[in-house]
């Protein structure tokens, strides 16, 4: 609750730099390259961070679009995209090279906690409070489908390197697989 990323040596456990925030950091992400973290406070703004090759990491950017606290990120596969979630009920999708919001995905009817995109990139998948998942053809920028089946809040999602199954964690004690193309529960 310092308002501050830290990063550290993944061997010795050693600060190597600590990256300052408004408020307090929920959540962060690297870039499939590595060379942009990206960061995402309760105030609802994203801090782009670039790696240099001497001295701190510098902020090269921050995003401004979400209106309460903000939650879930996710690098596209292929980097040039960047989706966070809020507790404002919208997904934004940032187009990283310019910096803008290309599309705002709104639908869910309560807070959104996670976000995850599907190894091709074409699938975006969302997740909250409301114990539905959302999948999102980001390709046509349309929504594809909801999947329904948790009782409780969805925390967590991940697709299955084949883009065709989705997991997904919830508070209702369960771990399901979703066949992306049909929305069946495959497992619990």
């Amino acid at each position: 609750t310092d308002a501050t990323v830290q990063l550290r040596d993944a061997k010795s456990g050693a600060l190597l730099e600590t990256l300052p925030h408004q408020q307090a950091v929920f959540t962060i992400t690297w870039s499939p390259n590595g060379q942009l973290l990206a960061s995402l406070g309760f105030d609802g703004q994203i801090r782009l961070w670039k790696r240099q090759q001497c001295g701190p990491a510098k902020c090269v950017a921050i995003l401004v679009g979400h209106t309460n606290w903000g939650m879930g990120l996710a690098f596209s596969p292929d980097g040039s995209l960047l989706a966070s979630a809020s507790w404002d009920q919208t997904i934004k999708l940032w187009e990283i090279p310019g910096r803008v919001v290309l599309q705002t995905l709104a639908g869910h009817t309560d807070r959104i906690q996670t976000v995850a995109w599907s190894s091709d990139g074409r699938i975006l998948a969302s997740a909250g409070f409301d114990q539905t998942i959302w999948l999102w053809d980001v390709e046509h920028n349309a929504y594809r489908r909801a999947l329904h089946g948790h009782t409780d809040a969805v925390f967590s999602l991940a697709f299955l390197p084949d883009s065709l199954h989705l997991l997904s964690g919830s508070v209702d004690g369960t771990l399901r697989v979703w066949d992306v193309e049909t929305g069946q529960c495959e497992q619990i």
